[in-house]
């Protein structure tokens, strides 16, 4: 169940980063310029993004850790 859940938000997430990417190409940026307009819009929760701290200590402690950062 968790991983129909999973795919299905994955699936939601790459579809709106990919339309604010092209429009972004539309609207004149170049890819690197709508990547990072992207990134800088869109919150990346991918576990990459933390560090080994965060990812052992905090998440494990607070919960929606990753969510509230992104605040």
């Amino acid at each position: 169940m968790l991983f129909w859940f999973l795919a299905i938000t994955e699936a939601v997430e790459k579809r709106v980063r990919g339309a604010l990417f092209i429009d972004r190409l539309i609207k004149g940026d170049t890819p690197d310029e709508a990547a990072k307009k992207v990134y800088e819009t869109l919150f990346d929760y991918a576990p990459e993004g933390l560090t080994a701290f965060e990812r052992n200590v905090m998440r494990r402690t607070m919960p929606f850790y990753r969510w509230c950062m992104s605040e």
